[in-house]
Formats: C-alpha cells, sequence, structure tokens
C-alpha cells in the first residue's frame, strides 16, 4: 500500500503518505519530474535505487540499496542490510521459505515501511507498507537486498545502461 500526502486527489483508491524534511540531501537524485525517483548502475552494471526500510514493531529503520528485480514476488532484505537493523534474529516469527535460482532459503516475514525520497532535491517522500522477508543466513552474505513486483508494480519505469538512465515515475 502506498502513502503519500501531496497530490492525493491523483491517487484516488489508495492512501497516501507525504513528509517533507527541509533541505535534507537525497541519495536519490531526481530531475525535472517531481514525481521520479532517480536510481543509479553499479559498476557491473545492476539497476539500484535507494530506499528506507522502518520495522514499526521494533521502531528501527536503515537505508537500504535496493536492486530493482521484476522477476522475483517479494522484496527482501539479505543478510548484512537485515543485520544492520539490529533486530536480533530470535525477536522474528513467521518463518517462510523462498525459492529462487539458487535453491531455497529461509526468511522471516515483518511488516515494514519502506520509503523514497523525490522531488527537487529529495525533500519529498512516498511510503509503502508491505510484508519484507529478512535473511539472516550466511549464505546471503554478499547478495544484494530486492526491491520486486510488490511496488514495482506501481512504477513506470525508464531503464538505459547506455544513456546512465534509471528513472522510476510514481
Amino acid at each position: 500500500m502506498r502513502h503519500r500526502r501531496r497530490h492525493a486527489a491523483a491517487y484516488s483508491g489508495k492512501r497516501h503518505q507525504h513528509k517533507t524534511h527541509g533541505d535534507r540531501p537525497s541519495r536519490n537524485q531526481p530531475k525535472d519530474d517531481e514525481t521520479v525517483i532517480t536510481g543509479f548502475f553499479s559498476e557491473i552494471g545492476r539497476p539500484y535505487i535507494y530506499g528506507k526500510v522502518t520495522l514499526p514493531r521494533f521502531g528501527v529503520s536503515v537505508d537500504v540499496p535496493f536492486l530493482l528485480d521484476t522477476g522475483a514476488d517479494s522484496s527482501c532484505l539479505h543478510s548484512e542490510d537485515a543485520r544492520n537493523l539490529a533486530v536480533p534474529e530470535s525477536s522474528l516469527g513467521n518463518e517462510v521459505h523462498a525459492g529462487g535460482v539458487g535453491g531455497t532459503a529461509a526468511y522471516y516475514r515483518e511488516p515494514a515501511t519502506i520509503t523514497f525520497a523525490y522531488g527537487s532535491g529529495g525533500i519529498d517522500e512516498v511510503s509503502y507498507n508491505i510484508d519484507l522477508d529478512l535473511s539472516y543466513s550466511d549464505e546471503s552474505i554478499g547478495l544484494p537486498s530486492l526491491l520486486d513486483r510488490d511496488i514495482l508494480d506501481d512504477w513506470h519505469i525508464e531503464y538505459s545502461r547506455k544513456r546512465n538512465l534509471l528513472r522510476c515515475t510514481i
């Protein structure tokens, strides 16, 4: 579920939340359109955007570089990003198993809010409440956290590595 206050009439039927943070610099650098989240490509060409993950039950947040993955069914934090939340694995429940190209892995499903900065100077935000899969497995060390269709389906994405263009219109 997406939340945003600004321009609420344009998004009838969905609940929105909008926040302003003054002149806070953003890791995303939107250009022309104030509803655009701008991403970046890694050295090997993987498409990423930054999001802030909050686990309301624990009151913790962490900034995460998410790999855009249109082939995955749900968003997830892999070991390094999950551990940066400083939530003990023993306090998580709701274990689920997810399959992928590399096989099946155990995750903990936790209600989360993922917030993305957009607009001139990145002072506006759009937030999504989702069930986020967290991996604490040593096998997921080095794997990027994934942003999937649970959020990406709401966006129009312009992607051109050749032109170094990754823009997500919300």
